[in-house]
């Protein structure tokens, strides 16, 4: 399974499973479409014995992540239908990184 979005892309490199967060010019600033890839690719990997590590990086020279992204989050409460978006992104990303760690032969590194 893969992902990809322009915004997210994945990639597994002899068992290195590689994250690139890829909006350089939002500073890499998270959105809940890519928590939700996220969340849905580092289930993925949790499941596939071949993912020994998993590294993040960001796209660009200027920021490895800003953090999430305050002008989408906003534009997407504006949703009468994603009243909950905001909480349950939070709650994945939280889940993506524990069941990431599942397994005691993986390790997680976070680089530029």
């Amino acid at each position: 399974m893969n992902q990809n979005t322009d915004e997210t892309l994945f990639d597994n490199r002899d068992g290195i499973a590689v994250i690139t967060l890829n909006r350089p010019h939002a500073l890499n600033a998270l959105t809940m479409g890519m928590v939700d890839a996220l969340y849905e690719q580092m289930g993925a990997w949790a499941n596939d014995d071949s993912v020994r590590a998993v590294v993040i990086r960001g796209a660009g020279d200027r920021a490895f992540c800003a953090g999430g992204d305050v002008v989408a989050v906003a534009e997407s409460r504006k949703d009468p239908g994603n009243t909950l978006r905001e909480e349950s992104g939070c709650s994945r990303m939280s889940a993506a990184r524990i069941s990431c760690r599942a397994a005691p032969a993986r390790s997680a590194c976070i680089w530029r």
